[in-house]
Formats: C-alpha cells, structure tokens, sequence
C-alpha cells in the first residue's frame, strides 16, 4: 500500500504512485477521497471544515461543514460570493432571502440557443405542486417574437405576444396591428378605460 510518496520533481501522492500532479490524493477503491481542511475554530472531525475531492459515487464536492459563505475569487478581487443560506451574490454580497444577485456597471444576463431555430425560456413555478397548475414562461423564439404564457386546463396558453418583426402586441392572439385583443367569447370586456384612480363609475368599456 502507498503512503506518502514525493518524487524527483517534488509531486507529491498520498495512497498512489507514480504520482501524476503536484499534490496527487487517490483512494485505492471506490470509495470517497477528499482533501480537508479545518482549524481550532471549524473543529477537526469529518464534519467540520471544508472538504474537497469526490464522494463514493465519483461525484465532484466542494463541500462546506461550516455555517459560513463561500468566496470565488480572480485577478485578486471577490467575483461570487454564496451565503451560508444558499443565496448568490455576483459582483456583490448576497442579499439574505434573493436567490441570486448580480451587480455590475451595466449588468447583462444572456440566454442564448446553441442552434438556428431555437428558442430561449424562462419558467417560473410560484409552488412546489407537480401539476403545473401555476407555471408561467416567458419565451421568446428565433425571430424575436415573445410571449408570455399560462398553463391552464393542460396545456400552454399564450397570454401576451410581442411580434418580433413589427412590435405589435397581441392579448390572445398573434397581433395582427399594433394593440390585437381577443376574447373568444362573445360579449366579452376587452378593455376598460377610468377616467380617475378607482373610479369605476366612470368606465368607458371596449366589447367584442
């Protein structure tokens, strides 16, 4: 069995050799090999500290024991930051209760399709119910078309179109003219106009 091995170019390996990298940490089965760290503070036992390697299943952990965030860094300046309540702060310090933060001069999010026809999607889930009773997407397809959609009675509605190639705007329809509203139902309330905050003695009303 390996123990400590410190070749000729100083690489060192703890359970291997030859050793391939300069600190090389191998376990001789499959079972979790971690390099850990720790100090009188975080405590010395195996749940304390940070640790860092592979689990027994070969999965990738850098893996925190402490009730403590966790700093990424480059070019000698703190780029993300994740608190010891999960949230995310990039450019800046997470907010406590704000899943992901990101702070810049002129900050940019960008999704992007990886192929000619594709489409990009954000889906928003106000639940953890699996019967997608709550979801709503904001989509936009090749073209430049957006939406905004419900899933209702077991498939998606488009509630709001934004017309990539004339900027019309369509409520239940693809637009046809700058402002498109329909209902379906005969009758309907399209559009209510007050002439003052609440007051609704005053509507002027838009029907089908």
């Amino acid at each position: 069995t390996n123990g400590l091995t410190v070749d000729s170019s100083n690489n060192v390996g703890i359970g291997i050799a030859p050793v391939a990298n300069r600190l090389h940490i191998h376990e001789g089965d499959s079972t979790q090999s971690f390099a850990h760290f720790t100090n009188t503070t975080t405590g010395t036992t195996h749940d304390d500290g940070l640790l860092v390697g592979i689990d027994a299943s070969e999965i990738a952990n850098i893996w925190n024991r402490e009730n403590t965030s966790m700093y990424f860094a480059t070019n000698n300046t703190q780029a993300m930051e994740i608190s010891n309540e999960g949230d995310v702060g990039i450019g800046c310090t997470p907010n406590s209760g704000v899943r992901l933060r990101i702070e810049d001069s002129n900050p940019l999010l960008r999704l992007q399709a990886n192929n000619d026809g594709g489409h990009v999607e954000i889906a928003m889930y106000p639940d953890i119910a699996t019967d997608n009773a709550d979801l709503r997407t904001i989509k936009v397809v090749d073209g430049g078309t957006m939406t905004f959609n419900s899933y209702r009675s077991g498939s998606f509605v488009s509630d709001l179109t934004i017309d990539g190639a004339t900027g019309n705007i369509g409520m239940g329809t693809a637009p046809a003219v700058k402002l498109n509203l329909f209902s379906g139902t005969h009758g309907a309330n399209l559009l209510t106009q007050h002439t003052a905050e609440n007051d609704s003695g005053t509507a002027k009303s838009v029907y089908t």
